[in-house]
């Protein structure tokens, strides 16, 4: 089946689809035509057999009932009872005979029809027969007419009925054949279609096989490569003859195998050279930065110790300034406590004079609390009550007396002290005016000194930034070497995982023979 294998993937299921709807098409059209044989068989039953049972059945009925009424009518003695038995016997034998018209008309074999004939001509025996009975019974010769209907007529009429089972007899037993017949063809119907069916089904499955086996063959063997391809290993080969579109996806992917085998191997290459380059990078870096740091070592080293210098000029600046706060608050400070001192010996003045006057009200009221207790002797018994106030009213203007010339001692002494102390403070204002002069040129002196040591470390300054940018410059440069050798080394380890079959011919720098740019980076930071 070289041609189907060679159709495209959408003509192979064309074919299947088609191969398929041809065998549907034949079981449809054939169950359609076995259906059609069920159908006539069916409409024999129903519509010839089964109205033709029927109307015999009726028919058979209309008979004996049209027996039945000749008896009563020949039993009966009214006139008007007959009358309407005869009545009733020319509709049973209306209908009797629609009857047999009817199942006439559904006669389909010549059976039949003889049968039928031979059943007319029987019953017009009996007709005969039954028109004598009445005859009979219509002159009241009943007896006679009985006699006739249970001797002649009977078995004009038993032959007739016979006559008549055989016809229905004759018509059942088609109607079990057309039965038989629709059941046979029934079965003969689903044994083809079953038949069918399973060619079918067996065709379906084998165009089914060879489509899935057309398709899948050639997808297995992509996945299988791209499993390989996904391992890294480039090496595997591809063969496919067919000119489907799996086989066009095989060529395809073993032209895109070759491409990537090639482009692998320049990257590899590329990585490599990389690697090399960033190696030399790294180590003219550490040399540049080694330089770069020893300077920049040293300008850090001046610029810490003017920084200290810097420090305590500015300390020593700040120490003058308090001091000078401190003298001229110190100068302020005894020139008040002086004043202080001249305003407390007159406030001492005043307080000594205030107790003078304190000690003449003592003794004036020492003087008075003796009048009183010499007129309280005077005055006896009614005076001793006043006698004992001015006794207590003397002895508190002597106690208070006491008090007063205590206080004017101590406010005395307290004069000659704040006296001399404020002697001794307007000497000190002289003296600490003089020591806050000779501060208030320290600290200008500190302050020129700081300014000029402020500009050598601006100047330093300039220089450690300088030597900063550098120093950044060269270890930017060293960090991006070692970047750079990282990537490489990373992009050699990426490009070892793809195998393209000539490895062992390929020759280059790995991974592990690199110089690393790490140690440069580490030397860098020890350096700074």
């Amino acid at each position: 089946m070289r041609w189907f294998r060679d159709l495209s993937i959408s003509s192979k299921l064309l074919v299947a689809f088609l191969v398929l709807l041809g065998f549907s098409t034949f079981q449809g059209l054939f169950a359609i035509a076995r259906m059609d044989d069920m159908r006539d068989a069916s409409d024999e039953v129903s519509l010839e057999r089964l109205p033709g049972i029927i109307y015999l059945a009726d028919a058979s009925d209309r008979a004996s009932s049209f027996r039945r009424v000749e008896l009563l009518h020949a039993l009966a003695r009214d006139e008007e009872l007959k009358r309407h038995y005869e009545q009733r016997m020319r509709g049973d034998l209306e209908k009797f005979e629609q009857g047999l018209s009817r199942f006439e008309s559904h006669l389909s074999s010549e059976e039949e029809r003889r049968a039928l004939e031979e059943f007319k001509s029987l019953w017009k025996n009996y007709v005969v027969d039954h028109d004598e009975v009445i005859g009979l019974t219509s002159t009241n010769r009943s007896a006679e007419a009985l006699e006739l209907i249970s001797g002649r007529a009977h078995h004009s009429f038993f032959a007739a009925n016979t006559q008549l089972r055989a016809l229905r007899d004759i018509n059942y037993k088609a109607s079990q054949k057309a039965v038989g017949n629709s059941n046979a063809t029934h079965e003969e119907a689903r044994r083809w279609i079953l038949g069918v069916l399973g060619g079918s089904l067996a065709v379906c499955l084998l165009f089914c096989f060879f489509v899935a086996r057309a398709i899948s063959k050639p997808l297995a063997q992509a996945v299988a490569v791209a499993d390989r391809l996904a391992e890294g290993d480039f090496s595997v080969r591809i063969s496919s003859d067919a000119r489907d579109e799996t086989g066009r996806l095989l060529v395809a992917l073993e032209r895109m195998v070759r491409k990537l085998a090639q482009v692998i191997g320049e990257v590899r290459e590329g990585a490599n050279s990389l690697a090399s380059v960033s190696a030399q990078v790294s180590l003219s870096s550490q040399s540049l930065s080694q330089g770069t740091s020893e300077q920049a070592s040293s300008v850090a080293q001046a610029t810490s110790s003017l920084e200290q210098m810097t420090a305590s000029i500015t300390q020593n600046r700040d120490h003058g300034r308090q001091m000078e706060r401190m003298a001229v608050q110190g100068a302020r400070d005894a020139r008040e406590g002086g004043e202080a001192v001249k305003e407390t010996v007159e406030a001492m003045g005043s307080i000594a004079e205030k107790i003078s006057i304190i000690e003449e009200i003592a003794y004036q009221t020492n003087l008075l609390a003796l009048n009183a207790a010499i007129e309280a002797a005077r005055g006896g018994v009614h005076g001793k009550g006043f006698a004992v106030v001015a006794t207590e009213v003397r002895r508190l203007a002597e106690r208070s007396q006491t008090a007063a010339r205590e206080v004017s001692g101590l406010a005395s002494g307290s004069v000659k002290v704040a006296t001399r102390s404020g002697r001794l403070l307007d000497e000190l204002v002289p003296s600490i005016r003089k020591t806050a002069d000779l501060v208030q040129e320290v600290v200008a002196a500190s302050v020129e000194q700081a300014d000029g040591v402020m500009q050598l470390n601006k100047a330093m300054g300039l220089v450690d930034q300088v030597m900063q940018r550098n120093a950044s410059a060269s270890e930017e440069l060293a960090s991006t070497a070692e970047e750079l050798s990282a990537q490489a080394e990373a992009l050699q380890r990426l490009v070892s995982f793809f195998r393209v079959g000539d490895d062992s011919e390929r020759g280059g720098a790995r991974p592990r023979d690199l110089v690393s740019a790490g140690s440069v980076r580490h030397g860098l930071k020890a350096a700074a």
